[in-house]
C-alpha cells in the first residue's frame, strides 16, 4: 500500500516492522526516497518509478495534512510532483567552453524542481541514451551546446540560447555573488545596495539576505566596519 518500511525483509526478525515518516533534524527515509523515485522517473521516464513515488504520498497523506511543517522533506517532493517541473537535456561537447556555460547557468538558476541530463557530443552511442531512450534523437545544432527543455516528457524545440533557456524555465537570475575581490559589488565596499524589488520569491529573497549578512561579517572581521 505504498512507504518503505524502515527495516528490511531478510533482516533480524521484530514484533513490528515499521515505515518512518517523521523528520527532526534528519529527513526521513520516505521523503527522501519518493523525490528519488520522481527524479528518476523524470530522467528515465519510467512512468512506474513514479507510480511507486505517488504510492508513498498516498500511504503518508493523512500524517502529512495533520502536521505539515512536520514533514518538510515530504512537501518538498510533493511540491516536485505536483510540479511545474522540467527535464533538461543538454547535447554537447563535454569539455566545451559553451557547455560548460549552459550548465553553469543552469545550475545557478533558481529552479529547485527539475532534473539535469548532459548528452554528450563527442561519442555516437553514450550510455545516457540507454538510461534515458527518449534523448535518442536528440543532438547539437551545428555543433554548438542546446538544451532541450521538456515538462512532463513532451520536450519543447532546442535552442543554443542561454537566456532563452532560463525564459522557460521561468527562472529567476542568479543572486549576486558576495566575495571579497569578486568584481562591483566588493568595490562598491561594506554598504553595497542590492535592490530586492520586484523579486517576489522568498527563498531568494532570503538567500540574497544571508549574503549580504555574510558579507557584512566578513568586512568586520576585516575591521573595514
Amino acid at each position: 500500500n505504498g512507504g518503505f518500511y524502515f527495516t528490511a525483509d531478510d533482516a533480524e526478525k521484530l514484533l513490528l516492522r515499521q515505515k518512518e515518516i517523521y523528520e527532526g533534524a534528519v529527513p526521513s527515509g520516505n521523503s527522501i526516497a519518493m523525490l528519488n523515485l520522481l527524479r528518476l522517473a523524470r530522467l528515465t521516464a519510467d512512468l512506474e518509478l513514479e507510480d511507486k513515488a505517488a504510492a508513498i504520498g498516498r500511504a503518508f497523506h493523512e500524517n502529512v495534512n495533520h502536521m505539515p511543517s512536520a514533514h518538510t522533506q515530504m512537501m518538498s517532493a510533493i511540491d516536485f510532483a505536483a510540479g511545474p517541473s522540467y527535464e533538461l537535456v543538454v547535447a554537447g561537447e563535454s569539455g566545451g567552453e559553451d557547455t560548460r556555460k549552459l550548465l553553469r547557468a543552469i545550475g545557478r538558476a533558481f529552479v529547485p524542481n527539475k532534473v539535469v541530463m548532459l548528452l554528450p557530443a563527442e561519442t555516437d552511442s553514450p550510455g545516457i541514451k540507454r538510461l534515458a531512450p527518449f534523448t535518442g534523437q536528440m543532438t547539437a545544432l551545428g555543433g554548438k551546446a542546446t538544451a532541450y527543455v521538456c515538462r512532463n516528457y513532451a520536450c519543447e524545440l532546442p535552442t543554443t540560447d542561454v537566456g532563452d533557456v532560463l525564459k522557460r524555465l521561468d527562472a529567476a537570475p542568479p543572486p549576486p555573488r558576495l566575495v571579497p575581490g569578486s568584481g562591483a559589488l566588493d568595490q562598491a565596499g561594506p554598504a553595497s545596495n542590492i535592490s530586492l524589488q520586484g523579486v517576489d520569491n522568498p527563498l531568494l529573497v532570503c538567500y540574497c539576505l544571508l549574503s549580504c549578512l555574510m558579507k557584512s561579517t566578513i568586512f568586520l572581521r576585516r575591521g573595514e566596519i
